[in-house]
């Protein structure tokens, strides 16, 4: 009789765990198959309703960064060499602009209608961005190279924030403006578009 108790006991407990790892197999999938905007804006207790197009940036399958469209129509096309280096842009407004390098870490963009924008390096990556010799944007990164904090000139401060995978998901500033990004992907797994949404206030 006893024997025949701890029979069964093993066998209601070998089907309850068959039926938690059921569940849990279905809640993974569940939160898989949501979009990366679906399960940030769920973390963030915002709706869906209250978020407005900001910009697009649309990649080629080598991950270089091909066009961007922003809300007010602005559109900008990316251009490279025949060795994958940023050389220059072609925007809708009819400006166009050349990028030529100074040093291993400065670059210079010279736009078409007669202005100049300078890019400073370390490491690889952007730290300072000047607009003009009195605006300017600078860049801050983490340990693992991702670029959590920006500031610029006007007193502007940006912080970023990435999920398990690198990919950049929400941003939010100390004007109280929160972004937040969603993504198509090639089938290599590379970026080919990352969508910017807005919260309207």
């Amino acid at each position: 009789m006893k024997k025949s108790l701890i029979k069964k006991s093993v066998i209601v407990k070998s089907v309850l765990l068959s039926i938690l790892a059921c569940v849990s197999a279905c809640i993974l999938a569940c939160q898989s198959s949501k979009s990366i905007l679906q399960q940030t804006i769920e973390q963030k207790s915002v709706s869906k309703r209250k978020l407005v197009f900001f910009d697009v940036k649309e990649y080629d399958e080598e991950g270089k960064l091909i066009f961007e469209k922003w809300n007010n129509g602005y559109t900008c096309k990316y251009l490279y060499d025949e060795n994958n280096n940023l050389t220059g842009t072609e925007q809708n407004n009819g400006i166009t602009t050349l990028i030529l390098d100074v040093d291993e870490n400065n670059k210079i963009e010279l736009w078409s209608d007669g202005r100049t924008k300078r890019y400073i390096y370390e490491n690889g990556r952007l730290v300072k961005e000047f607009f003009s010799d009195k605006d300017y944007t600078e860049y801050y990164y983490d340990e693992n190279g991702f670029e959590t904090t920006y500031k610029s000139s006007s007193g502007l401060v940006s912080w970023n924030e990435y999920n398990e995978a690198g990919l950049l998901i929400y941003r939010k500033n100390n004007k109280a403006d929160r972004y937040f990004f969603d993504y198509e992907f090639w089938e290599n797994g590379n970026v080919k578009k990352r969508k910017n949404y807005k919260e309207k206030r």
